[in-house]
C-alpha cells in the first residue's frame, strides 16, 4: 500500500493531517540531506502510537530477527562503510 492510500484510510486529527501535508510539501522541495526542525504534533503522535503498540504487545514473546544484513545493505546503499 502506498503512503497516500494509507493516509487516506487513516482517521487523523486535522492538525496532524495538516502537519503531514506540510512536511510532504517541504520534503519534495528539499534535498534528502537537509535537516528539518521537529514538528511537535508529529512527535506526539509517534510517541502515543509507540506507547499504544508497546502496551498492546506487552505479553508477546517473539525472537527478534537478525537485522544486521539489512543494516549493512542500507549503509552500502547510502555510501557508509563499517
Amino acid at each position: 500500500m502506498d503512503f497516500q492510500s494509507l493516509r487516506a484510510r487513516a482517521d487523523l486529527e486535522p492538525a496532524l493531517e495538516a502537519a503531514i501535508a506540510r512536511l510532504l510539501e517541504e520534503k519534495q522541495q528539499s534535498s534528502e540531506t537537509q535537516a528539518a526542525p521537529s514538528i511537535p504534533v508529529l512527535d506526539q503522535f509517534i510517541e502515543t502510537e509507540l506507547a499504544r503498540f508497546t502496551m498492546a504487545t506487552a505479553g508477546e514473546k517473539r525472537p527478534l530477527p537478525d537485522v544486521e544484513p539489512l543494516n549493512r545493505h542500507f549503509r552500502d546503499l547510502i555510501g557508509l562503510k563499517g
